[in-house]
Formats: structure tokens, C-alpha cells, sequence
């Protein structure tokens, strides 16, 4: 079964594939031509776009890190506030339960965001040197 047939005149050719790889093709075709195309020097020098180390990607990167080193902190200072002065109803609890349980985890995640940053802006350095 003959699937992809441009030719409509039933010669075989499929056109997905090159026309070395088609039924007719005459390999008495000299190919030595191609062989000098990896020699070729372009005639001119292209310079790579220099690399900005500190772009709006990178600062809204440093926000979000900050934020999730702040956020859980002062969530937790204000909760223990309310806590110490007996304000914590049992709506507060169950707030208090779930910050207090999740501040590790976002900690570190905050923390994983701004080391990860700097890994970025080193290599964003090292490419630029």
C-alpha cells in the first residue's frame, strides 16, 4: 500500500524522503562535490549578542525567594502574637497549624530559589567572559 505518492503517475517516489533513497535514482552522480562544505570559512566573524546578567526574569526571581523566606516568618511572629495573647480563636488554630506545618517547606524552598538564582547569574557570567 502506497501511502504518500506525489508523482500520481504510480513511479513510486514518496516525497517524506530524499531523492537518493527513491526508486530511479542514478548513483553514478559524482558526490565529491559536498565533501568540501565543512572546509568553507564563513567570510565574516559573528559575535554572539552579549548577555545581560541581571534582567526583570532574574529580580522576579529574587521577589518570589524573598517572599518565600518572609512570608512564613512573619506569618508565624504574627500567629505566636496572637497566640500569647490569647487572642487564637479555633479558626486561628487550624491557621496556625497549617503556617507552622508548611514554614519549613517554604523556607527551604525560598532559600532553593535564591541559591538557584545565583547559580543562574554564574553562569550567565561565565558565558559572558
Amino acid at each position: 500500500m502506497q501511502r504518500h505518492s506525489t508523482a500520481g503517475d504510480g513511479s513510486g517516489f514518496d516525497s517524506r524522503f530524499d531523492a537518493a533513497f527513491q526508486p530511479g535514482f542514478d548513483d553514478d552522480v559524482d558526490l565529491r562535490v559536498f565533501d568540501d562544505v565543512d572546509r568553507i570559512e564563513p567570510s565574516v566573524a559573528v559575535e554572539p549578542a552579549p548577555v545581560a546578567l541581571v534582567d526583570r526574569f532574574v529580580v522576579a526571581i529574587w521577589a518570589v525567594g524573598v517572599a518565600l523566606v518572609v512570608a512564613p516568618i512573619v506569618a508565624i511572629l504574627v500567629i505566636a502574637d496572637q497566640q500569647r495573647n490569647a487572642t487564637l480563636d479555633q479558626g486561628g488554630f487550624v491557621v496556625y497549624s497549617l503556617v507552622s506545618s508548611l514554614t519549613p517547606f517554604l523556607l527551604a524552598l525560598g532559600v532553593a530559589t535564591l541559591v538557584g538564582s545565583l547559580f543562574l547569574l554564574a553562569h550567565r557570567w561565565e558565558r559572558r567572559r
